[in-house]
């Protein structure tokens, strides 16, 4: 079972696909093994019926605390996330740790005739995962290949906006340095054969 709020619920390839709001009704009355969570902690706050739990993570932050007591595994992307985690939050327990859950791939795309652009760089991932360090390297990589086009496949407008409005709420955000550099950065490639594409779909 799979809760998440798609724009049609139902079976796909023996996978049933529910609606957020049915999950604490079904994990709180039907017998299941394992309770595998995706960057929410707060999903073990129920009296679920499983046996096992998991936290898997992706993010670069979370907030465990007591949630720690009743998770029985903690899988992460790869063995430096599990590894920064545990500097990060001491109240994870070490022994539960879990490294290299990676995200799945859909091998179909890859058998697919492509033309490449040999000069053409994508990037689309979070922008506090690098694109500071894309941006401030854009200047020489265009002086070294001056055909070279960058790509940027991600909403950073609502990332660069969530940031500001938490952190005009008073929170810390620990992505608030890397935002002001991103935004100096995408100041510093104008006129550089840098296209900002938004989110998009796989």
């Amino acid at each position: 079972l799979v809760f998440y709020n798609t724009e049609r619920a139902g079976n796909y390839d023996g996978v049933d696909w529910l609606p957020r709001s049915q999950f604490v009704p079904i994990i709180t009355s039907l017998e299941h093994d394992v309770l595998v969570s995706w960057d929410d902690p707060h999903a073990f706050r129920y009296c679920d019926r499983a046996k096992a739990h998991v936290l898997a993570f992706q993010l670069n932050d979370t907030y465990v605390t007591v949630f720690d007591q009743i998770i029985d595994r903690y899988f992460h992307p790869s063995q430096w996330h599990a590894d920064r985690y545990l500097g990060l939050y001491p109240e994870i327990s070490k022994a539960k740790q879990r490294a290299r859950m990676t995200n799945g791939i859909d091998p179909i795309r890859y058998t697919q005739d492509v033309i490449r652009d040999k000069y053409r760089v994508v990037y689309s991932s979070s922008p506090d995962r690098g694109l500071h360090h894309l941006l401030a390297m854009w200047p020489t990589v265009k002086q070294q290949v001056p055909a070279a086009s960058l790509h940027v496949f991600y909403d950073k407008d609502k990332w660069l906006a969530t940031v500001k409005q938490l952190k005009e709420a008073g929170y810390y955000v620990n992505t608030a340095e890397v935002a002001s550099k991103v935004e100096q950065g995408i100041k510093a490639v104008e006129g550089l054969n840098v296209e900002f594409h938004g989110g998009v779909g796989q």
